[in-house]
């Protein structure tokens, strides 16, 4: 039988794990691993894309070659991951007997794991809402819904009339702008779907989340080109705050979660879930779908002027955000029938007769 002192030494050592963890990162500035890779990007060219095939280098070497400067910054981040995950897991340990949830060793497992996909999801979510808001510091007219999708359907003169300055104002630039905190918080999104897609498989999540963490692993190595960064502040950053919320959900759920959860805090699961399909309809409801369109309108142009620095590449981009908006589209069918079977049935369900005497 375990003493408080060794709870206490778990508690302490896994503590200070993910104090680390969380604010290793001037360690790792002076180590370079966050040096000029992310303040410059190189614009893989058609031109330089067909020297390098004429000098006999793979086309797969070349759609992983921007990810080569940064692989010490990814596996620092993989570490870091992985850091969290076990730092949690040890402190959650050293609380077992002080809270009944935390009495099962498995339901520690999976609030562990959760502890590490709130902090990474919502560091991402929380660096797209702030480019976004540099983004908007930089408009001249009011940064709505109606605005942005004026200057991102318009031709070069008008959409620089409209006053949206953050808005690249063609089809190329837009896909081929470079933006330097999008370019770390990619690699940081290879790197976190790496270790996710290693859990998912351990914590049998299902074939779906497999396909969802390979698709999104891919976009963001190809992303590194750079290319559709300014679309992705958004589908890495942005819409990772309905996710940070369905990873907290997530801990309700009586199958991958924690059953007891379920049963001993229904408001509380209740009040998540709320909040998770505002943040979801919203965001990846209406948001998502809106910016998809634009961003294979904006593929469809390069393509067709042959301005793609490889046609293969924003191909595949386009492809793969289909699939991820497909699979948006499951889940919101999900989330509306959960709602229906919540809060919609049991009011139209008859109430219970009272029996005579």
């Amino acid at each position: 039988r375990e003493t408080k002192k060794m709870r206490l030494s778990r508690l302490a050592v896994g503590s200070a794990i993910l104090l680390v963890a969380l604010f290793s990162e001037e360690v790792v500035r002076w180590l370079g691993l966050l040096g000029p890779d992310f303040e410059s990007g190189r614009l893989f060219t058609a031109e330089f894309t067909e020297r390098k095939r004429q000098e006999g280098v793979a086309r797969w070497s070349l759609y992983l070659a921007p990810l080569v400067p940064l692989v010490g910054y990814v596996g620092y981040e993989i570490a870091r991951a992985c850091l969290v995950h076990a730092g949690a897991a040890m402190a959650l340990e050293g609380l077992a007997g002080t809270w009944s949830v935390l009495d099962d060793a498995n339901d520690r497992s999976v609030l562990a794991r959760s502890v590490m996909n709130i902090v990474f999801l919502g560091a991402s979510g929380r660096a797209g809402i702030r480019m976004w808001r540099e983004f908007a510091t930089r408009a001249d007219a009011g940064a709505s819904l109606g605005a942005l999708a004026a200057a991102l359907a318009a031709d070069e003169p008008r959409a620089k009339r409209l006053g949206l300055g953050f808005v690249p104002t063609t089809p190329f630039r837009r896909l081929y702008a470079f933006h330097p905190g999008f370019h770390r918080l990619s690699a940081v999104t290879a790197a976190f779907q790496l270790k996710n897609l290693v859990d998912t498989v351990a914590y049998g999540d299902g074939a779906l989340f497999v396909v969802h963490h390979i698709i999104t692993i891919t976009a963001a190595v190809l992303a590194l080109h750079p290319v559709a960064q300014f679309h992705g502040t958004f589908f890495f950053g942005v819409s990772e705050t309905s996710t940070t919320l369905l990873a907290l959900l997530a801990n309700f759920d009586a199958e991958h979660g924690v059953p007891r959860l379920e049963s001993d805090y229904p408001n509380a699961r209740l009040l998540v879930g709320g909040l998770f399909a505002v943040s979801f309809i919203l965001v990846r409801a209406i948001i998502w779908p809106f910016l998809t369109y634009f961003f294979i309108a904006d593929c469809r142009h390069v393509l067709r002027r042959e301005e793609a620095h490889d046609p293969f590449v924003v191909l595949t981009l386009a492809a793969m955000l289909l699939i991820l908006t497909c699979m948006q589209l499951l889940w919101l069918l999900q989330i509306l029938h959960a709602l229906y079977a919540e809060l919609v049935k049991p009011l139209l369900r008859p109430a219970p007769r009272e029996k005579l005497a």
